[in-house]
Formats: structure tokens, C-alpha cells, sequence
């Protein structure tokens, strides 16, 4: 079961993200993100832009949050969002602390992740919206984006360009099941996967998963098979990091 600290989760609304450093370059990004993420002005492009520090220093609670991942299971946080919807936001903003060499080949897969149930928001966290106030230009990114999914109105608008402003890597991912994100700076919205798509992206990162890490049941998920086929839609970065780090971790014939 992870240690649940309410610090980081405060910390997040209020602005201070868990991670502060610039995404690398991205890798070649998985194809099946091309050309299906969409925001107001063009359609989202398949890597995200580097993002830039947004606080001057790591918290140490947030730093062990993710001290004991691997890079599979980081990137399993983003998918199930069941357990504290915003780890995966977290897990987003850790992933160049803990693997610098391969957080833009992580970020692309955990963007690949949120789209198997985008437009499905989980809910159970509206309280948090209370950490967003746009007319005041207040606000972290995770309780701005909540404010903005699914709201049109002006206000909603006025969270999500809030939620993206200085490009937070925490912001680059949506809420649980939401669809409200950014690229960059730029707000957008992400569109969900297709239905066998979404089973295989699901399936294959389940076998990343590590139970003592969290405590949601993903071992009858895991698919080696939906790792073979997910491969194939994959870019080359994508593809070899599944085969190298996820996939072996599949049980035997599943």
C-alpha cells in the first residue's frame, strides 16, 4: 500500500508541482497517438513541449513518493486511476528526477495511458476545485484542471489556460479520466483511445504494475500478448522500452 501523505497533495493545489525539472527532448512518439488529441486552436501533437521548472526546489515527500518505482511502474500510474487520481500527474512530474535517460520515452507512453479512458472523469475529488480560483489567478494545475473538465463556461476556460501557465509537467496529463490537459503551456483536450486500442494500452502497462507499490489489483490486466500487439503501433523508442522494461514483466502466457 503507498504511503498516503496529504503534504504532496496540497502542495500540488496550491501551485508548488512535485517535480521541477524540464522534460527532455521527446523521443519518437507512440503512432497511435497521431492526429486524435485535440485543443481549441490544432490538434495536439504526440510529444509534449518541454516544460519548464515550476518551484525552485523538490519536496522530500515527493521526492520518496516514487522512490521505490520502476520506470514500468511509473508508468503504470496512469493507467486504473482508481487510487489517488492525481499519482499519475505526480508520476508524470517525477519521471526526469528518477529516470532522466528515458522520461521523454515514460512521459510519451503515460500520454498514450490517459486517452484509454479520457472524456470518463473519475470524480470523487471535488473538493479540490476549491484550490483553483482563475478569477484571482490562483491555483495549481491538477485543481485547475479539474475545474476546466468538462466546463465551457468562461470560468472553466479561464482554470485550464491557468492550469498550463508556465507549462507544469503535473498539467501535461489530465485528471482521472478527464480530457482536459496541456501541451506545453497551451491548453488542450485529449481524445480517448478506441475501445480495442485503450484494452491493449491498458493491458500491456498493467504488467508494469507492482502491487506493494499501490493499491489497486491490476495482475489480472497484465497481457503479454496485448504487449505484442500494442509494439507494433508503437514508435521505435516506445516499442524497445515496452519490450525492454514492460513486457518481461507480463506473466508467463497471459
Amino acid at each position: 500500500m503507498r504511503r498516503c501523505s496529504w503534504m504532496p497533495l496540497l502542495l500540488l493545489f496550491g501551485g508548488c508541482g512535485p517535480c521541477a525539472e524540464p522534460a527532455p527532448a521527446s523521443s519518437s512518439a507512440p503512432a497511435a497517438t497521431s492526429a486524435v488529441a485535440t485543443s481549441d486552436a490544432s490538434s495536439l501533437p504526440p510529444a509534449a513541449s518541454s516544460v519548464p521548472s515550476t518551484a525552485s526546489s523538490a519536496d522530500p515527500e515527493l521526492q520518496d513518493e516514487f522512490g521505490k518505482h520502476s520506470a514500468a511502474a511509473l508508468v503504470s500510474e496512469c493507467i486504473e486511476r482508481s487510487w489517488l487520481g492525481y499519482t499519475c500527474n505526480n508520476a508524470y512530474a517525477a519521471a526526469v528526477r528518477r529516470f532522466p535517460s528515458d522520461a521523454s520515452v515514460i512521459r510519451s507512453l503515460m500520454r498514450l495511458a490517459v486517452r484509454v479512458d479520457a472524456g470518463k472523469p473519475l470524480g470523487g475529488e471535488a473538493e479540490v476545485t476549491s484550490f483553483c480560483l482563475p478569477e484571482k489567478g490562483e491555483g495549481g494545475a491538477y485543481a485547475c484542471l479539474y475545474l476546466a473538465e468538462g466546463n465551457t463556461s468562461p470560468r472553466g476556460k479561464a482554470a485550464h489556460a491557468l492550469a498550463c501557465k508556465g507549462a507544469p509537467p503535473e498539467g501535461q496529463v489530465p485528471i482521472a479520466g478527464g480530457s482536459a490537459a496541456c501541451d506545453g503551456d497551451k491548453p488542450v483536450r485529449i481524445l480517448a483511445l478506441p475501445k480495442a486500442e485503450a484494452l491493449e494500452v491498458k493491458r500491456c502497462l498493467a504488467c508494469g504494475h507492482d502491487p506493494s507499490l499501490s493499491m489497486r489489483e491490476l495482475s489480472g490486466l497484465a497481457s503479454a500478448k496485448a504487449c505484442a500487439a500494442l509494439r507494433k503501433r508503437l514508435g521505435a523508442a516506445e516499442a524497445a522500452f515496452v519490450d525492454k522494461s514492460i513486457a518481461p514483466l507480463c506473466p508467463p502466457g497471459s
